[in-house]
């Protein structure tokens, strides 16, 4: 039994080492993971601009419909807040006509779709770094010369036009 065992390990250490991917596999890897990486960096910032820009036309419309008398903090205060459940809380907001309630409300349901959006798109992120930190750790192991460059690239990963 144990002669027929060393040849097993023989033929599959040969076969590991057989298998072992070359650099050109795994720049490849490393550009397709990168491409990833920045492609989920946009789609976060566009979502996080879709958001802002949201509370923008709120915050216009609010601050056009506040009434004049309004105390200028409590109008700033109000003004300044993108939350649909704190903008109601304000004495004023069942004074409001009902189009604004309307785009308040809209803009909460929005607001929490992106939110949800977002969460998603980082948790691709997060799986994302983990296969390029096993990346980065394969590459140190059998590609070593290639590690500085694909990890400088990896470090300042954000989103640009391609």
């Amino acid at each position: 039994m144990k002669r027929a065992f060393w040849p097993v390990v023989g033929l599959f250490v040969l076969l590991g080492y057989g298998c072992e991917p070359d650099a050109s596999e795994i720049s490849r890897e490393a550009r397709a993971l990168y491409g990833e990486a920045q492609h989920l960096h946009c789609r976060l910032q566009a979502l996080h601009e879709e958001s802002v820009q949201l509370w923008d036309t709120v915050a216009a419309r609010l601050s056009a419909t506040l009434p004049a008398d309004m105390p200028p903090d409590e109008r700033r205060n109000m003004v300044a807040v993108r939350n649909t459940g704190l903008i109601q809380m304000f004495e004023v907001y069942p004074t409001l006509d009902t189009a604004v309630h309307r785009l308040v409300e809209n803009a909460g349901h929005r607001d929490a779709g992106l939110a949800a959006q977002m969460r998603a798109v980082k948790d691709r992120l997060d799986t994302n770094e983990a296969l390029v930190r096993s990346l980065l750790s394969r590459m140190e192991d059998r590609h070593p010369s290639l590690l500085p460059e694909w990890k400088a690239r990896f470090d300042e990963v954000h989103c640009e036009d391609s």
